[in-house]
């Protein structure tokens, strides 16, 4: 896999369409065709075929919430553990976080440095926006 694109959760409105940010005024799907990311535009309804291009899309915490203040600390270390699991499953070159929240979480859970130590950071490079 090239790239991973994780988010922190899922709105509750992406999880009622079953899509990764769902919703006409969401910018991720836009965002990631003019930045190079995808090579033509589509929607969240048709997230699925970011796999034809390298990328997956996962969460954080896989519970819906409208804002991070809705989830609870049990909810990010369940999510923590998953996600490191799935780092190490897929292995992809590159892993993005669509926040800073997100990363600054993993970062002081010490699992950025884990995936760096299990992984050549030359393969594997971590940004955030």
């Amino acid at each position: 896999m090239k790239l991973v694109i994780i988010g922190c959760h899922p709105t509750e409105s992406s999880v009622r369409v079953g899509h990764y940010y769902a919703g006409r005024d969401n910018e991720f799907w836009p965002l990631i065709f003019e930045s190079g990311v995808v090579p033509e535009p589509f929607d969240y309804r048709d997230d699925k075929r970011v796999i034809e291009f390298g990328i997956g899309l996962t969460d954080l915490v896989k519970r819906p919430s409208k804002t991070m203040e809705g989830l609870a600390r049990e909810d990010f270390a369940e999510g923590r553990i998953v996600l490191s699991q799935k780092l190490e499953e897929f292995a992809p070159r590159v892993v993005a976080f669509n926040g800073k929240t997100t990363y600054d979480y993993l970062r002081r859970e010490n699992v950025i440095s884990d995936y760096r130590r299990n992984r050549c950071m030359a393969r594997a490079c971590m940004c955030c926006r």
